[in-house]
Order: C-alpha cells, then structure tokens, then sequence
C-alpha cells in the first residue's frame, strides 16, 4: 500500500517540493488511505506509476483521482480545482516568489484538463489521470525535479 501512495506523493509533490521526500509522502499517506478501498493496482501498474508512467487502467486513474480529491485538485464533480493548487502554492512557497510562480505556471498549464471530454462523468478517473499525465508531462519545465521523488 504504502509503495502505491509513493507514486501519488510524487505527482503532488510537484507543488511541495520544499518539504523533504519523506515528509510529502507522509503527508499523502495521511490523505490517501481510503484510497485503495476499491482502486487495485496491479505491481506492473505500480512499477510503471514509480518510473512517472501512467498506466492508464480504471483502477489506476480512479485512485488518482481519489487522492486528487482528497488533496481538493479535483472537486466533487470531477473538474480540477485550479484555485485549490493556487492556494496551496501561495502557502507552500510564501518565502520563494520563484518557485511559487513556477508552480502556479505548472498548474495554469494544466487547467486544459476541464476541457478534455471524460467517459466517467463526475467520478473524475479521466480527469485525474489527465491532471497526473500533464504535471508529469510539464514540472520539469517548470524546474521541479521528480527525479527526486
């Protein structure tokens, strides 16, 4: 369980990156644990979600999106909450204008996912996974390492 929340950690992690790994990970642990309650990860999809590759099944997507939700990135209906990131950059970062204007970037860049058409409706497995696709796709851009996580 605890190897599947990692991957997660490190997706959210784009925005708390100064916090420590072990930190962001207990923190997601603490908002996650409901999350495996119905989300199976086979270890193939959890070997690919550790290397940064979406596996792309309904389990998978479906329990990023519950930790999405968790971390209020994806509100009740499904739709990502750009005001919730915004937030939460302004807090994580309030002493590097930098790093909280890179990732404010990050999460306006990915503010497209509202306009992807979903299959799921409000369940937001769709959306979390193209919310996850386009941090993945774009932190290095904008100087978050996840190497490091």
């Amino acid at each position: 369980m605890y190897l599947k929340l990692l991957f997660v950690a490190c997706v959210v992690a784009v925005s708390y990156a100064s916090r420590s790994p072990a930190e962001i990970r207990q923190w997601m642990l603490t908002k996650a644990l409901d999350c495996t309650k119905g989300n199976f990860v086979s270890s193939k999809e959890l070997q690919m979600m550790m290397n940064h590759q979406l596996p792309g099944t309904k389990n998978s997507d479906c329990y990023i999106a519950c930790v999405f939700k968790k971390v209020e990135w994806l509100d009740e209906k499904g739709n990502y909450n750009i005001e919730a990131t915004h937030k939460m950059a302004d807090k994580e970062y309030a002493d590097d204008a930098t790093k909280m204007e890179n990732a404010k970037k990050l999460f306006d860049h990915c503010k497209t996912v509202n306009d992807e058409a979903v299959t799921d409706g409000e369940a937001g497995c769709d959306r979390g996974h193209y919310l996850a696709k386009c941090l993945i796709d774009n932190a290095p851009k904008m100087g978050f390492d996840l190497s490091k996580y």
